[in-house]
């Protein structure tokens, strides 16, 4: 599974929920300059200049050769157009193709590198997102104050939607409004939240913090502890339900949360629809620690594809959990709601989360799943295989020696017989030789008489 992070905020349908993330559609219609106002930047002083003087600042390292950084500048350049981000953000561009020792001096090594700045100091475990709106918006939120005074609860749930948390508080208790203000300061809230913040003096022991998620309220109880405050933020970025795509879960991997959980359905059964807006989003709420989604199959297949989820229904639907940890997925059985009653399935879904962590997962990979499910039966396999493996080796080592004996002594043998040979032919061609020497001499004493 590729493991390079795109990250955008969660896609929601209107038309079926209220959640709303505040994303200022007008401000692609608002006033822009006609060129583009980033700045290349090719000296360390340069750099430091613009980080200083500026309030808020954001630097690309970027190279030549990087995919990545081609689709994302022309997003960078074009967001520094808008009179909103230039007004208040000075754009960096560092060009490390050009400038390779300027980019040795922040120690880059990956494209591209952002880099955000406030009060010349970095903010750091922020990733804006890389599409133009939701870039411009990321600016906006990051540069504008996180903590709004409001006078009514359902005017900030509509202008500032469900992401966002309503805090009432008493102006008596310090404690619990300084929590507030602290943890609106941190970088993983303040990219996400807004604080709408709304005066309760009727009790002081009554302060809460409240998610509107489609009208069914999340309400935490504040009881003087801030760490408890930073975990429900923490636990509540997704709503209730969300609407399951790749980038939703790519969020979710970069977050580091376990479990997503996903129904599969096909969105003309109403049925369905009233048993996963209704019974299903009752389940979510109960069991934060988990996000819950679903995805329309005869409407968006890709998931479903990656998944290999096939309906051929429209009452069927099919649940699949995948856990990010280890990157596997279960698909749990199919339901048909003609076959069978929504509380049964109410019920065996709780059963099914209660025991999340107990499930077989299984990847798409069936070698790897067959490895890990038959470790002990592998290594028995292993083991004798090895064992056999060192016996015929010994062995063949003592055939070998024995081999190589009987060649020596063959060797050894053909050496004498040749000699041998060699002795009696040699004492042959002597004899001969002799023979013939006797002749001659004969012949010439023939002559002379």
């Amino acid at each position: 599974m590729a493991k390079k992070i795109y990250f955008i905020f969660l896609i929601l349908l209107n038309n079926i929920f209220s959640f709303k993330y505040p994303i200022n559609k007008d401000l692609l219609k608002s006033e822009k300059n006609s060129e583009a106002t980033s700045i290349e930047i090719s000296t360390k002083s340069d750099f430091d200049k613009y980080i200083t003087e500026n309030k808020y600042a954001i630097a690309i390292f970027h190279a030549d050769w990087c995919g990545h950084c081609k689709r994302f500048l022309p997003v960078f350049n074009e967001a520094s157009k808008y009179l909103k981000i230039s007004q208040n953000w000075k754009l960096l561009k560092i060009p490390c193709s050009k400038y390779p020792s300027l980019c040795d001096q922040f120690s880059i090594e990956g494209y591209p590198t952002i880099k955000i700045f406030k009060n010349s100091k970095e903010m750091k475990n922020i990733t804006p997102p890389r599409d133009l709106e939701n870039f411009l918006e990321f600016l906006i939120k990051i540069s504008t104050d996180p903590l709004i005074n409001i006078k009514n609860k359902q005017d900030f749930f509509n202008d500032y939607g469900t992401f966002s948390p309503l805090v009432e508080y008493n102006e008596k208790n310090d404690k619990f409004i300084s929590c507030i203000k602290e943890l609106s300061t941190y970088n993983e809230f303040l990219s996400e939240y807004y604080f709408g913040l709304i005066p309760n003096n009727e009790n002081i022991f009554d302060e809460k913090i409240i998610f509107d998620f489609d009208n069914n309220n999340v309400v935490f109880n504040y009881n003087n502890n801030c760490d408890e405050v930073k975990n429900f933020l923490r636990n509540n970025k997704y709503p209730l339900l969300s609407e399951a795509d790749f980038n939703l879960m790519r969020k979710m991997f970069r977050e580091n949360k376990k479990h997503i959980c996903i129904i599969f359905y096909n969105s003309n059964n109403e049925i369905i629809n009233k048993f996963i807006f209704n019974e299903y989003k009752n389940i979510a709420k109960n069991n934060r620690d988990i996000v819950f989604a679903y995805s329309q199959f005869n409407q968006r297949k890709e998931l479903a594809n990656y998944f290999q989820i096939v309906l051929n229904k429209e009452t069927e639907f099919q649940i699949l959990i995948y856990d990010f940890k280890k990157e596997k997925f279960y698909t749990h059985k199919m339901y048909d709601i003609n076959i069978k009653n929504l509380n049964e399935i109410n019920n065996d879904i709780v059963d099914l989360i209660k025991n999340i962590n107990k499930i077989s997962y299984s990847s798409k990979d069936k070698i790897s799943d067959f490895i890990s499910n038959h470790k002990i039966l592998l290594f028995l396999v292993l083991g004798i295989l090895i064992i056999i493996i060192i016996y015929l080796a010994c062995f063949c080592d003592i055939e070998d020696d024995e081999e190589i004996g009987e060649k020596q002594t063959k060797e050894e043998k053909n050496k004498e017989l040749k000699k041998l040979i060699n002795n009696e032919f040699g004492d042959k061609k002597q004899k001969n030789e002799q023979k013939e020497n006797l002749k001659k001499d004969e012949m010439v004493k023939e002559k002379n008489e």
